[in-house]
């Protein structure tokens, strides 16, 4: 997901989350349908195990989709909070191991990682040292 706040505007793109979904459940019905074609006729499969295994199936996948939606809502969180810091002035470390100072002119999410701006600097938010007033 890629998005960007500054103090005059917001964006925010995110690619199709079905997809994840759709790949599981085409897993899955790959693995039945093998299962099925490779029973022996003679002694089909036990209906408690068939619902056993899609009752499996079925928790599998909600935790799954749940664990992503929490993932997605930690990063909204943090993008947000991230937010909050344009306009303000801060101190962080540059890459050559000393400081610099700035103030934060608009905030970028790349490939789930925080950047904020500052003038034409990128820096991450493990860079940042203070916020005006607030130690990090």
């Amino acid at each position: 997901m890629i998005a960007t706040v500054n103090s005059n505007t917001a964006t925010s793109q995110s690619p199709e989350n079905t997809f994840y979904r759709t790949d599981l459940n085409e897993l899955f019905l790959k693995i039945f349908t093998a299962e099925l074609t490779q029973q022996n006729p003679l002694s089909p499969m036990d209906n408690k195990e068939w619902v056993q295994q899609l009752a499996q199936f079925a928790n599998l996948s909600q935790m799954t989709n749940f664990n992503k939606e929490m993932q997605s809502l930690k990063d909204s969180v943090s993008f947000m909070s991230a937010t909050n810091l344009v306009g303000k002035e801060v101190t962080y470390k540059e890459d050559n191991e000393t400081t610099g100072k700035g103030k934060i002119d608009s905030v970028t999410q790349k490939e789930g990682k925080i950047f904020l701006n500052i003038g034409t600097k990128e820096i991450s938010l493990d860079q940042l040292i203070s916020v005006k007033g607030e130690t990090i």
